[in-house]
């Protein structure tokens, strides 16, 4: 059986994230941190500054310039869920939590199990695909009881498992 208490439900999405745990008392959800990316997701000045590339025409002498490609957000939104994933195994290692739930939207959440640290995958027990960075604290019991969550056997002293 899962102990709620020691749950940290990740509410996160690209520019935000939210810590939030269950108020053993009355089992409402509270706040416990919020987080928000300390990388500027804009180019750098290098990257915006460096003349196009050129390629010949399959024709004749001409060149084109070839538009630069960066993706931006992708390599942002990789950033922020490192730095997220960094303050998590901290309070999972320090016994703040013992186990976490993600909540991201789709595309985040592709982006956050991608770049999970392998360390933190046995304390991850659920997944819900929905952004509620901005759902209030009160209500965010209305969407977070039809989860699901992993049981994960707990261990004795003796390193046998506790059904």
């Amino acid at each position: 059986m899962v102990d709620i208490r020691k749950t940290c439900f990740v509410v996160i999405d690209t520019v935000r994230a939210r810590l939030v745990r269950r108020r053993p008392e009355d089992g409402s959800y509270i706040t416990v941190e919020t987080l928000s990316p300390s990388t500027d997701d804009r180019p750098s000045r290098l990257e915006r500054d460096q003349p196009p590339a050129r390629v010949h025409e399959s024709l004749g002498a001409t060149r084109h310039g070839i538009e630069l490609q960066l993706n931006i957000r992708a390599r942002a939104q990789a950033a922020f869920a490192k730095e997220m994933f960094t303050r998590l195994k901290g309070l999972l290692q320090d016994g703040t939590f013992e186990t976490f739930v993600l909540v991201a939207p789709t595309r985040m959440m592709g982006v956050l199990l991608e770049g999970m640290d392998p360390a933190l995958e046995p304390a991850l027990i659920g997944q819900l695909p929905k952004n509620l960075t901005k759902v209030p604290d009160h209500k965010l019991l209305d969407h977070l009881s039809t989860l699901s969550l992993k049981t994960i056997p707990r261990l004795t002293s003796h390193g046998a498992s506790i059904p």
